[in-house]
């Protein structure tokens, strides 16, 4: 039993005897549905639920309970989460449930719908099957909806069975407001058995102004009756059919789609109290024959003996999901190398630019090799629309792993392709336009999240939002999580739900959420929870962290909390203020516009994932990963795509490379563009070609085009590689070498074919390679050459390497005469090789000793066995990439130690940033560690990045001299013996590093803070003076520390 309290009255008490969902109610981990009559409650404000306690295994363990007001279009949702049972819990059989604030949901009214269904006297003309309806209204339609669990109390019925020869079947149903004049209906059953077919004469819905009845109830002479008490007036509209619905009988469909052809409106005449009816004005709308042709491809196993449908989108609305059953060219469909001929009535769709092909996967020979698909109108006077498919619909993932596709037609280039989609509220209202949704039409997961977002009267820019769950046993939630954030002026996000594509709870993992919000500059705050209040919808949630590149600010959260009613303190949301997160800043990044123009020709699509880097006049760009969506970089297609990336100046190029996965591995991208949605300059990338494994070619380089002329030409560069004469100087081992210029790099060259030699890199002997079309790379500055460590002699002594463009004739040198060996030297295989030829300016022969200390981070897994790369970026330039070795016998960079090295390079001035990062020590990779090499996980510091190698750590502040400092806070400070320490309480110092007098301000990682300020102090002089000429520290050994401590405002 059930009683329900509201603010404004209190329902009687009703028994729940029939469940529209199941035959035996209340069943283990069912769902149950009851109609019952209450008016005028109001807000419903508690629940009284329970059960007489009779008969055995009376005890029921219930979770919760929802009302749902239809005609007010609210529901109120009461968690319970206990047992009502005299053994268990605390023996209460009733229970009374509050109400929560965070428990309530909209959606649309609903409303009564009469429905008259004429049925013709001819023989065969009824059915028993189950008859369903849908409406559509100017901007939305229902869902499909079953007249079979409503016909035996339908209006009039006398007992009498539904859609019988000759006669006329009314039903009262209840279902979504659809707002406005219903254009058109869709009408149609599920064959199961033979003679399900149907014929019908005519379709009458009228609209109730309200819910008068539940059509659950007897509803004998209700029309007239409600008719007469409505203050409103309301339409009736008749809808033509004459039509058979069976498979076996005319045109051999089993829905169809119906347009009104007349109608009035009755309202009542107060004055006179006389119903009032006047004629309706019908804007007739044409219907039209599609006739669908589809080729299967002709591979092997290609055809299908599984049910195909199709769904057929236009600018003016959809077709609704039919089933391509007869083909008019051949009695077994879908076969190898086959045309295959359909035909599809619909109301006119206007111009074609979607279809949706699927299948059910039924029977023994169910995978099916789609080409394309051609629609056109018959007669066939137009020219058909062509939909190029050229893949798989198949659950084998060595297949694609999917059964269905969207298809857009050739040269489509809308902006949204996920514009057709339809929203399902609570109540299943399918609120799609005339121009999309339909019968099984499933929005996409994407735009599920996009409709759940809140609308905003701002610009808004993007943040990253990663929420990491606990592990923690049961620690997860399948409730609705969300997110506020704060700025220090109060502005706020409002709630933000982090809403999980393709998974329905958080698991023990991290979770990322790319969301557009108003740009809150400086966060003070955010709050975090979620709307379950059940014992299993508990949270863990460990920490949080949010990325804002649009003004480069990354904070990391640390929680480490319960959101949940039965543990912890209760609490399902926490505010964490920024005080305790972890703060960094970065260089921001520009937002573009990218578009990618995938080529016209067969198997031009493709389901790899796409890398990008740009290169510009003032550096490169991180790698972008760009993931293929099911409608992305398909043949013909035009895909925009939101980045945000670093300010690299005048763009000269871009690297695009491919990354092999799923069924189809080539790609022919025809042109790119990018443009920067603040300035709005477009830069062209016109490219024209293949990315195919079987020619070796997964990478290309593409210059940029701007006013119809290439920023940089295509060249030829032989490179000569000679041997030392020492003993054992040859390898076997593999070679690569990246070429570095003032316009970029080359990427990785592999060095495989000898002109001079076939057994290369022997003693004395010089080695030329030549590598066709590479983009220009200006001056060269230097190489970066390694090996592998293949083979038994891997081992190699270098004398130099020679560069000529063959285009300008340029020729440069790179000196070595060095090993590259894991076991001789200094245990080296990498090195990086400056040009000889260059002026001085380019990198200037005095030098500077450094001192470099590395802590990694105390998290789990945190260590590295890789070599680690580090690079000084200065106001005078930068160095060269300085490769620390992590040596077997000795393992360096363990979790949570430290580890210094002695570092001599060229002077760079003030230090603003530096660049570290590791490659992975494994025979088989043979990349440039910053040129897409495997590489393992090292926490040294996160900036709030995707994932890479190399880390670009900007200073906080610019550098000033140590000793004038100190000498300014002379009486504040104090000489520290031994190694000791003084806390400070300033909370906004990080820790320091001096080299050469100088200091220089360096975050240490997000997780690090610090609340004292050392100043290590070293070098190989005798001692250190300030300005005035006193000594700090008398007899400063080479390599040793000193502590000092001081204040700095």
């Amino acid at each position: 039993t059930q009683s329900t309290w509201g603010a404004k009255d209190i329902s009687e008490r009703f028994w729940l005897k029939r469940s529209l969902t199941h035959k035996n109610p209340f069943e283990q981990g069912s769902s149950d549905t009851f109609h019952v009559d209450a008016h005028g409650l109001g807000n419903i404000t508690k629940v009284i639920i329970g059960h007489d306690g009779i008969g055995r295994g009376s005890g029921w363990f219930l979770e919760l309970v929802t009302v749902q007001a239809l005609s007010e279009g609210k529901a109120w949702t009461f968690p319970c989460d206990r047992w009502l049972d005299t053994n268990e819990d605390d023996g209460m059989i009733e229970r009374s449930l509050p109400y929560l604030d965070t428990h309530t949901e909209t959606f649309p009214k609903w409303v009564g719908y009469e429905v008259c269904v004429e049925v013709a006297d001819k023989s065969g003309a009824g059915t028993e099957a189950d008859v369903k309806i849908q409406l559509y209204g100017e901007e939305c339609c229902t869902e499909w909806h079953s007249l079979e669990s409503v016909k035996s109390k339908r209006v009039g019925s006398g007992g009498t069975k539904a859609f019988r020869r000759g006669r006329k079947s009314i039903f009262v149903l209840e279902m979504p407001d659809i707002y406005d004049t219903i254009t058109k209906l869709r009408i149609g059953h599920e064959e199961r058995s033979s003679g399900a077919g149907c014929l019908l004469n005519n379709i009458s819905v009228r609209k109730l102004t309200a819910l008068p009845i539940s059509p659950y109830r007897d509803v004998t002479n209700f029309n007239q009756s409600h008719a007469r008490n409505q203050p409103n007036a309301y339409f009736l509209l008749n809808f033509p059919c004459n039509k058979w619905l069976d498979t076996g009988k005319q045109d051999r469909v089993i829905k169809r789609e119906l347009v009104s052809q007349s109608g009035f409106k009755e309202y009542l005449d107060i004055s006179s109290g006389k119903l009032i009816r006047t004629d309706l004005e019908m804007t007739h709308l044409e219907s039209k024959e599609y006739i669908v042709e589809v080729l299967t491809g002709n591979v092997s196993g290609a055809g299908t003996d599984a049910n195909v449908y199709c769904t057929l989108y236009g600018e003016n609305g959809d077709s609704g999901e039919r089933k391509l059953a007869n083909s008019d060219t051949h009695t077994d469909k879908f076969e190898k190398g086959n045309w295959d001929k359909f035909k599809i009535s619909a109301i006119d769709l206007g111009k074609l630019f979607k279809i949706r092909i699927r299948h059910d996967n039924s029977n023994f020979r169910a995978s099916w090799y789609l080409d394309r698909i051609e629609v056109k109108e018959e007669p066939g006077t137009g020219e058909a629309v062509v939909f190029h498919a050229e893949r798989w619909l198949s659950v084998d993932k060595g297949k694609g792993g999917k059964i269905e596709a969207n298809l857009y037609a050739k040269g489509y280039d809308g902006g949204d392709r996920d514009s057709m989609t339809t929203i399902r509220s609570l109540s299943s209202l399918q609120t799609a336009s005339l121009r999309g949704g339909g019968p099984g039409f499933e929005s996409s997961p994407r735009r599920r999240l996009a409709d759940a977002m809140p609308q905003f009267n701002e610009p808004t820019v993007p943040y990253t939002i990663r929420v990491e769950t606990g592990t923690e046993r049961d620690c997860g939630t399948n409730a609705n999580a969300f997110i506020i954030m704060y700025s220090p002026e109060d502005k706020t996000t409002g709630r933000l739900p982090l809403r999980l594509l393709d998974k329905n709870s958080f698991k023990p993992s991290m979770e990322t959420f790319s969301i557009q919000a108003p740009d809150m500059g400086e966060l003070q705050k955010i709050v975090i929870g979620h709307d379950g209040v059940m014992t299993s919808q508990g949270w863990l949630v460990k920490e949080i962290e949010i990325d804002m590149p649009h003004c480069g600010r990354n904070y990391l959260f640390p929680c480490n909390r319960w959101l949940s009613k039965d543990k912890d303190d209760g609490l399902i949301q926490r505010e964490l203020h920024v005080h305790d997160a972890d703060n960094v800043q970065y260089k921001p990044k520009r937002s573009y516009s990218l578009t990618l123009e995938t080529g016209d020709e067969p198997q031009a699509g493709t389901d790899c994932r796409i890398t990008l880097q740009f290169f510009g006049s003032n550096g490169t760009t991180a790698p972008i990963l760009i993931d293929k969506q099911q409608e992305q970089l398909e043949r013909g297609s035009i895909d925009n795509i939101d980045i945000s990336m670093e300010d690299v100046g005048d763009l000269k190029k871009v690297r695009v490379s491919l990354e092999p996965r799923g069924a189809r591995t080539t790609w022919l991208l025809q042109r790119m563009s990018v443009r920067d949605t603040s300035s709005q300059d477009v830069v062209a990338f016109n490219c024209g070609k293949w990315f195919d494994p079987k020619i070796n070619c997964m990478v290309r380089e593409i210059s940029a085009n701007i006013q119809g002329k290439n920023v940089l030409q295509e060249t030829k560069y032989i490179i000569y590689v000679k041997t030392g004469d020492k003993l054992m100087a040859g390898t076997d081992a593999n070679v690569s070498v990246i070429l570095f210029g003032t316009t970029g790099d080359s990427g990785t060259l592999h060095l495989k074919s000898s002109k001079t030699h076939m057994d290369k890199f022997e003693r004395k002997h010089t080695d030329e390679f030549h590598f066709e079309n590479l983009l220009s790379l200006g001056e060269l500055l230097k190489v970066r050459i390694w090996h592998d460590n293949f083979g038994l002699s891997s081992s190699w002594y270098l004398d130099n390497v020679e560069v000529l463009e063959e285009s300008s004739g340029k020729r440069w040198r790179f000196m070595c005469n060095k090993w590259l060996s894991n076991s001789k030297d200094d245990q080296m295989s990498m090195r990086e090789l400056l040009c000889d030829s260059l002026p001085a300016q380019q990198y200037s022969s005095k030098t500077q000793d450094y001192l470099a200390t590395i802590r990694t981070s105390d998290k789990k897994e945190a260590s590295s066995k890789n070599h680690v790369s580090l690079k000084l970026l200065g106001n005078r330039g930068h160095s060269k990439e300085i490769f620390l070795h992590n040596k077997t016998q000795k393992r360096l960079f363990k979790r949570g130690e430290s580890d210094t090295f002695e570092i001599t390079c060229e002077n760079v001035g003030k230090l603003h940033s530096i660049m570290i990062g590791h490659l992975q020590q494994t025979d088989e990779s043979r990349l440039s560690p910053l040129d897409g090499a495997k590489t393992t996980p090292w926490h040294c510091y996160d900036d709030g990045r995707e994932p890479n190698h190399t880390r670009q750590i900007h200073v906080s502040r610019e550098p000033m001299d140590v000793l004038s400092r100190i000498s300014r806070r002379r009486d504040k400070s104090r000489t520290l013996q031994n190694g000791g320490r003084i806390s400070h309480n300033s909370k906004n110092l990080d820790h320091s590093e001096v080299s050469s007098g100088r200091i220089y301000w360096l975050r240490k990682g997000i997780r690090h803070r610090c609340q004292c300020v050392y100043v290590f102090i070293w070098g190989k002089r005798g001692q250190w003076k300030t300005e005035t000429g006193q000594i700090i520290q008398r007899s400063v050994r080479a390599r040793s520390k000193r502590y000092f401590h001081f204040r700095i405002p």
